[in-house]
């Protein structure tokens, strides 16, 4: 199942189960291949769905964890468009 299928289920579920307020999201590629960023897709996703969630992601210096809206910068804002 590609990332972003798995991207758009985990948000559903953890909506569904009651989580509101997520704080961090990390994508885990199966047979050992660790820690995997998220596509242009995904990361539209993330910051439209809560631009301050933070994104653990690889980088050449190791695990970082930044700010979806940092991921996606110019995104459109929902929640800014419903003030």
């Amino acid at each position: 199942m590609p990332v972003l299928a798995k991207t758009v289920c985990t948000l559903g579920a953890a909506r569904a189960a009651g989580a509101f307020e997520l704080s961090h999201t990390v994508a885990v590629g199966n047979h050992g291949r660790g820690v995997k960023s998220p596509c242009g897709r995904d990361r539209k996703i993330l910051a439209e769905y809560d631009p301050q969630i933070r994104v653990v992601m690889d980088s050449p210096q190791g695990l970082v964890s930044v700010l979806a809206s940092d991921l996606l910068p110019f995104a459109y804002d929902y929640r800014a468009e419903q003030s």
